[in-house]
């Protein structure tokens, strides 16, 4: 005879069949379900229908191992969906220095997605997507020299080299030979009956065990080239990330590292909310000889609304900026303002018009209208109408005065940025190049850039990409050994300009607004240690300025022997700064006019 059930019994039943019925809160080994963790073949399908059929809030387990990756596993669609490495937990992605840099893979590539987080796992690439060594030889007269490379890193003849940089023996690029090649595609017989693509960039020639003799491409002067100078060549620059988000909001990546990663490890575009970055690190492997873990950009992110956070991360030996953050940069082609129509363009690298992206705006999105002279804010325009296929729009009454060249910015993009405890070093370019409003960064340390340690510079020339700040503080900081390669766009190891480049435009002040520099360490900075252009409302307050001005790019102009640069900048307040140097070196002030012409 059946005994009765109670109501509680019925109620922890159904429970039960629920849990069995769904994967709500479930946590999986993703290794009991057709993933190997040996390192042998592809593990993407098994990974990607792992993602398709996991429901929200699903856990997917990576024990010890190594994971194998021929392409990126493609998550699509989710949400609240952990990645979680457990200690020892590598992914490995395919690299071939001889193939099409589109066959490398990716690692995860997220669209559309919310609360996906990444964390615990190592990330790496089975072959060295870069090569280095030392140089053994030249021939100033051939053009030639001859470079050792490391035994870890493959000598065949036929990897193709899109770039070559030199570094100093603490390993920060110096800029002796610095290189991005024009890459030349042909085809060659494959062996098997059949043709093979190939890539030429930088020529060489093997010839010896590791020993390779390189032409040197261009006119560069090889006298500044020693022997026993340390130098790598990167296969490829811009290819696949390790991690790319688009249109992700609330994205986590945590306790993370990368020791190699072809192009950049993270990117992140728009529409996408909110992203943290907790313990991530960009750091080379333990006794390589490598000098780059990227060969470009550590962190991008080209379109982030919200919040980035980014704490407790470190990096070393970038191919390109370690952060950078912007967003993308239009131009107004035509404005009716009758109608309130707008057209917009963007400007490739040769000024050439060219589409917007597709996700640049939307209908109800605001768009910052900046003065295509002055770089000043002429105010917000918003679209109530907008077709991203031929960047024809219409503004709501009541929009600012948009002339023709006006640039524009969408205001959806300029997320608050808060970046503390993290360290930069040796980066071929900026430590961070921050282009956004409402940032802070505090408590970090930049060493061994070739370029500014941070630089807050909008770019309309080259990049195009916006847009000015507001609202900036960068305190309790250290930089040393900042701003070191010899070029004109070092004015500063903490820069604040209307351009990435060399040029120094005398927009007036205002372009910038509210920029506070307080408390922070300069030494040893190949320029000044602050320049700050084109500002309204600056503080630079209780700095200590050491052993600056190490390497002038210009001798013989002594505006770079001042630790405090302000060009064209107004409601200033300097105070408590000190400096090695004679006290009026302390700062320089100037400001020009700029002649306006249309």
């Amino acid at each position: 005879m059946n005994k009765p059930i109670g109501k509680a019994a019925i109620i922890l039943a159904l429970f039960a069949a629920a849990l069995a019925g769904t994967a709500w809160s479930a946590t999986i080994d993703v290794t009991t379900r057709g993933v190997r963790n040996d390192g042998v073949g592809c593990q993407s399908e098994a990974l990607r229908k792992l993602v398709r059929e996991a429901a929200p809030e699903t856990v997917l387990l990576f024990p010890k191992g190594v994971y194998h990756l021929d392409r990126e596993v493609l998550v699509t669609g989710k949400t609240n969906l952990v990645f979680r490495g457990m200690p020892g937990a590598t992914v490995e992605l395919m690299f071939d220095p001889v193939a099409a840099p589109w066959q490398n893979a990716c690692g995860i590539v997220a669209r559309n997605c919310a609360g996906i987080i990444v964390e615990g796992l190592r990330f790496t690439t089975d072959i060295p997507p870069n090569c280095a060594g030392r140089v053994t030889a030249k021939d100033e007269q051939a053009r030639t020299f001859d470079v050792a490379l490391e035994n870890e890193f493959p000598c065949t003849g036929k990897e193709h080299f899109w770039g070559i940089d030199t570094c100093d023996d603490e390993g920060m690029p110096d800029y002796v030979i610095e290189t991005y090649e024009k890459i030349v595609e042909s085809e060659e017989d494959d062996g098997k009956g059949g043709k093979r693509k190939t890539f030429t960039g930088t020529r060489y020639e093997k010839i010896g065990d590791h020993l390779i003799r390189v032409q040197m491409p261009r006119h560069w002067n090889l006298s500044r080239l020693r022997i026993g100078h340390r130098i790598l060549f990167r296969y490829i620059i811009y290819g696949r990330s390790v991690l790319d988000f688009v249109g992700c909001d609330d994205t986590v990546v945590r306790n993370v590292r990368v020791d190699r990663c072809a192009s950049m490890g993270v990117t992140v575009g728009p529409p996408s909310r909110n992203f943290t970055l907790d313990g991530f690190d960009m750091l080379l492997p333990e006794g390589s000889a490598a000098l780059y873990v990227a060969n470009a950009d550590g962190v991008h992110l080209y379109g982030l609304s919200g919040k980035l956070e980014m704490r407790n991360c470190h990096f070393k030996g970038l191919g390109d900026d370690a952060l950078n953050i912007h967003c993308g940069a239009g131009e107004v082609k035509r404005f009716d303002p009758a109608t309130g129509e707008i057209v917009c363009i963007n400007r490739n690298r040769e000024r050439k018009e060219s589409k917007l992206g597709r996700t640049w705006a939307k209908a109800g999105d605001e768009l910052i209208v900046y003065d295509g002279l002055t770089m000043l804010t002429k105010g917000r325009a918003k679209l109530t109408a907008y077709d991203p296929d031929t960047g024809v729009g219409r503004v709501a009454p009541g929009a600012p005065a948009i002339a023709v060249g006006d640039n524009l910015a969408n205001a959806a993009h300029f997320p608050s940025v808060h970046v503390a405890n993290c360290s930069f070093e040796n980066s071929r370019a900026r430590g961070i190049l921050l282009q956004s409003h409402n940032m802070l960064v505090e408590e970090c340390f930049f060493r061994g850039h070739a370029l500014p340690g941070i630089i807050i510079a909008a770019d309309y020339r080259y990049w195009n990409e916006a847009g000015p700040t507001v609202n900036t503080e960068v305190r309790n900081c250290r930089f040393e050994k900042c701003g070191m390669n010899g070029s004109p766009a070092n004015l500063g190891a903490v820069q604040v300009k209307t351009s990435h480049d060399h040029v120094l435009t005398p927009h007036p002040a205002g372009v910038h607004r509210d920029v506070r520099i307080i408390h922070n360490q300069f030494d040893g900075c190949g320029n000044s240690g602050v320049f700050v252009q084109s500002t309204d409302g600056v503080k630079i307050l209780d700095n200590r300025f050491t052993h600056g001005s190490a390497r002038r790019y210009d001798v013989k102009d002594d505006a770079n022997l001042y630790d405090i640069r302000l060009f064209n900048c107004t409601n200033v307040l300097l105070r408590g700064n000190s400096t090695d140097k004679a006290a009026d070196r302390l700062l320089l002030e100037t400001n020009e006019h700029l002649q306006l012409t249309r």
